[in-house]
C-alpha cells in the first residue's frame, strides 16, 4: 500500500512539475526573442515581403499575385500586416507575433484537451514544448505557428459540440461556423493543412447530428480559400511552382522519420504497446533504409556537414536506416492502434488525420524541413493521449526536446543577416531573383 501511495505521488509531483513547464517555456522562449537578431535572418525575410508590400498601400491581390518567392499562402502576410502598429515591420520585433500565436496554440491545445476529458491535460499539452521544431517555428517570423495557432482554435471551439450532444443547436451552429473560417485560415497560412477539411466532410458524413453544420461550415471553409487558388491557379503561387507539381517518395519517408522521432519524444508506449507488429517491421524498414543510405539519400545535411570527413558518411547511412525504419513503425503503430480502438470514433479521426498531415511532405518536391511536422501537432497530442502518463521519464524527455529547441534555435540566430535578391517596383519588398 505505501508503495502504491508513493507512485501515485510520484506522477501527482510529475504532472504537477510538467503542467508548470509549459509557462516556463514560454519566459524561456521570450527571453530568447527578447535577445534576438535586430536583423532578419533565414527565410524571414521573404516571408515578410508580403507584409511589406501591403504596408506599402499595394491590394491584397497585388499581394497575392506579386512575384515573391513565398509558398505559404497570404494568411502570414496579413497577420504581420496587422501588427504593423506594434512591430514596424523590425526585427526583434516581428517575431514577437510568432511568441503570442504559440501562447494561443498551446491554450487551444489545452483546452480541447479538458473538453474531451482527458486527464492531466495541462501537463500533457506542455509536451508540445518538447517538440524542437516547435522552438525554431515560434523563435522566428516564419509561417508555420500562424497556421498552427488557427487550426488549434478550430479544433478547440469543436471540442465541446463533437463529444457533447447536450450543447444548444445555436452553439453548434456558431462552432462549425467558426471553425470552418479559422481552419479556412489554417489553410491559408500553410496549404499543407488542406486535407484536414476532411476531417469536417467525415463529421457530415458520419454524425447526423452534426451533419448540416460540418457541411455548411466545409463550404465557408471553401469560399475562403477557393478564391485564393483559382487567382494562383494552384495551391501555391504560379511564381512557386517548383515548391509542388509532383510526389517526392523520399521526403514522405522523411516525414514519418521525423514524425516517429516526434512520437517517440511525446510517448513512446504508443511504439512498445503495439511491439508484436513493430518490432518486425521496424527491422526490416531498417535494413531497407541502411541499403538506401548506401545509394547517397541525405539525412540531417546540415549536421552531418559538421562532422569529421571519417564520419560523415557512415552517419548518412546509419540516420537514414534509422528513419525509415522509424516510418515503418509509425505507419504499422498507427494502423494498430486505429484497429483496436475503432470503437473511439474521435480517436480514429484523429489519428488518420494525423497520419494524413504528416504525408502531405510528400507533395513538396523542393526540400524538407521538419517544421513540416508541426502540422500535426494539435491533432498528434490527442493521439497520443492514451499512451502518455506524466512521470518523471516523461520530464525528462520534455527537458532533452526543449533544450534540443533551444539550441536549434540559438544557431538560427547566430546566422548571417538576410540578403534580399532584389526590390520589387514601388513597394521595395524582396523578391526572387
Amino acid at each position: 500500500m505505501a508503495v502504491a501511495g508513493a507512485s501515485a505521488l510520484g506522477k501527482s509531483d510529475a504532472a504537477c512539475w510538467l503542467a508548470c513547464a509549459g509557462p516556463c517555456a514560454l519566459l524561456a522562449l521570450a527571453l530568447l526573442i527578447a535577445n534576438s537578431p535586430s536583423f532578419l535572418i533565414y527565410d524571414e525575410g521573404y516571408y515578410q515581403a508580403g507584409a511589406r508590400m501591403l504596408s506599402r498601400g499595394a491590394s491584397f491581390f497585388e499581394m497575392l499575385t506579386a512575384p515573391l518567392d513565398t509558398p505559404a499562402g497570404p494568411f502570414y502576410a496579413l497577420v504581420h500586416w496587422l501588427a504593423l502598429p506594434v512591430t514596424a515591420l523590425e526585427p526583434p520585433q516581428v517575431r514577437w507575433v510568432n511568441f503570442g500565436l504559440t501562447i494561443v496554440a498551446w491554450l487551444a491545445i489545452a483546452y480541447t484537451l479538458q473538453a474531451w476529458q482527458v486527464d492531466r491535460a495541462w501537463a500533457l499539452a506542455a509536451m508540445v514544448f518538447s517538440v524542437p521544431t516547435l522552438w525554431v517555428a515560434g523563435g522566428m517570423a516564419l509561417t508555420e505557428v500562424p497556421a498552427l495557432s488557427m487550426a488549434s482554435l478550430a479544433l478547440a471551439i469543436l471540442a465541446r459540440p463533437i463529444r457533447d450532444a447536450g450543447v444548444s443547436r445555436n452553439k453548434v451552429w456558431v462552432s462549425f461556423l467558426a471553425a470552418g473560417v479559422l481552419l479556412g485560415f489554417a489553410i491559408l497560412a500553410r496549404q499543407t493543412y488542406l486535407p484536414a477539411a476532411l476531417g469536417l466532410v467525415a463529421i457530415g458524413l458520419f454524425c447526423a447530428r452534426l451533419r448540416w453544420p460540418a457541411m455548411v461550415a466545409t463550404a465557408f471553409l471553401c469560399l475562403l480559400v477557393g478564391p485564393v487558388f483559382m487567382i494562383w491557379g494552384g495551391i501555391v503561387p504560379p511564381y512557386v511552382g517548383r515548391v509542388g507539381g509532383g510526389l517526392y517518395l523520399w521526403h514522405g519517408l522523411l516525414a514519418f522519420g521525423y514524425f516517429g522521432v516526434l512520437i517517440l519524444i511525446l510517448a513512446p508506449t504508443y511504439f512498445s504497446s503495439a511491439w508484436p507488429v513493430v518490432l518486425p517491421v521496424v527491422l526490416v524498414g531498417t535494413v531497407v533504409g541502411l541499403k538506401l543510405g548506401d545509394l547517397g539519400l541525405m539525412v540531417a545535411a546540415g549536421l552531418s556537414s559538421r562532422l569529421p570527413d571519417p564520419l560523415s558518411a557512415p552517419f548518412q547511412v546509419a540516420s537514414a536506416g534509422l528513419l525509415i525504419g522509424g516510418a515503418s513503425g509509425v505507419v504499422v503503430a498507427s494502423a494498430w492502434h486505429i484497429w483496436h480502438r475503432r470503437n473511439d470514433p474521435i480517436f480514429v479521426a484523429m489519428t488518420s488525420l494525423t497520419v494524413l498531415l504528416a504525408g502531405t511532405a510528400v507533395g513538396i518536391v523542393h526540400q524538407f524541413s521538419s517544421r513540416y511536422l508541426l502540422v500535426t501537432l494539435p491533432f498528434l497530442i490527442f493521439c497520443i493521449q492514451p499512451f502518455f502518463k506524466p512521470s518523471y521519464w516523461a520530464a525528462i524527455r520534455w527537458a532533452l526536446g526543449a533544450s534540443l529547441g533551444i539550441v536549434l534555435l540559438s544557431n538560427y540566430y547566430g546566422g548571417s543577416p538576410f540578403r534580399p535578391d532584389c526590390l520589387l517596383g514601388e513597394y521595395e519588398v524582396y523578391c526572387p531573383q
